[in-house]
């Protein structure tokens, strides 16, 4: 995992350096998991590696240098501003709910 981490900064290409990434995210997950913590290792995956994995290998994949990801990001914030902050709320409502139904009743 350090080893991925170091590459993500070494690494002059964006996609290297994206894909690096998600791989640090998913040993990170592993380590969760190996150490019972079950909870933390789904949402590292479900959060992390699935969201901001594909935020960081998207744009490095369509971006050449001439402006492409400046109109993805003005695509995303312009034309699909609703379902933009619709999804934004859906991971509020998931988060909060996934913290409610882990919260054990004190005795």
């Amino acid at each position: 995992m350090l080893f991925f981490g170091v590459m993500v900064i070494v690494n002059r290409s964006p996609v290297s350096s994206a894909l690096s990434l998600v791989v640090c995210f998913l040993g990170l997950a592993a380590l969760y998991i190996s150490l019972d913590a079950f909870f933390l290792g789904v949402i590292q995956i479900l959060v992390y590696y699935g969201f901001q994995g594909g935020n960081a290998v998207f744009p490095a994949l369509h971006s050449d240098g001439h402006g492409d990801t400046w109109e993805v990001g003005m695509a995303l914030f312009q034309q699909y501003k609703l379902p933009l902050q619709m999804i934004g709320a859906l991971v509020v409502v998931a988060t909060v709910g996934a913290v409610l139904l882990s919260k054990r009743e004190l005795k």
